[in-house]
């Protein structure tokens, strides 16, 4: 729930409810579309994931999209809405890496919940990657830690890294 809309992946789009009161919930649906709005609705039917992030001046809502089944999964596309979903952009960034995305994280640094430093984390199959000024990085491993397990380096056939984003309260 977010500046009173609470928003709900589901495997035919997203939708999004508007608060009326505590009985009362006004749903809009969003799809992929066909035609002149594609470029401007969400990439992928399955919802899998969606994050909040609170900017200074906006709240941007983005949403982990599955585009079809596969063995390995097909790359997941990045959705993101800065206007509460009138107009739908998409990252493909990760989906051009490969990458199947799981979580997306934001650290959340002010009393009111604003993400001062404008960072979006992404946990993927590929590793930790920071969205920060429209750029995208693989956050790395420190070199002590692979040769502590015998690993040269990132490109070693045997190095996995799973990737899990978890808010720590203390």
């Amino acid at each position: 729930i977010d500046d009173g809309y609470i928003w709900v992946g589901t495997a035919d789009g997203l939708n999004r409810g508007e608060i009326i009161d505590e009985n009362c919930i006004d749903w809009l649906h969003y799809t992929t579309q066909a035609g002149d709005n594609y470029a401007e609705s969400l990439h992928g039917f399955f919802v899998i994931g969606v994050h909040a992030q609170k900017l200074a001046a906006h709240t941007r809502i983005w949403a982990i999209t599955w585009e079809g089944e596969g063995n390995p999964p097909p790359p997941h596309v990045l959705n993101y809405t800065d206007d509460n979903g009138a107009t739908w952009h998409h990252e493909d960034y990760l989906k051009d890496q490969g990458a199947v995305t799981y979580n997306l994280y934001s650290v959340n640094d002010t009393d009111d919940g604003v993400d001062v430093e404008n960072k979006l984390y992404a946990s993927t199959t590929h590793g930790l990657f920071q969205l920060e000024n429209d750029e995208w990085s693989k956050v790395g491993i420190p070199t002590e830690l692979l040769s502590e397990e015998g690993i040269d380096d990132e490109s070693d056939p045997n190095f996995r890294v799973y990737t899990s984003i978890e808010e720590n309260t203390n």
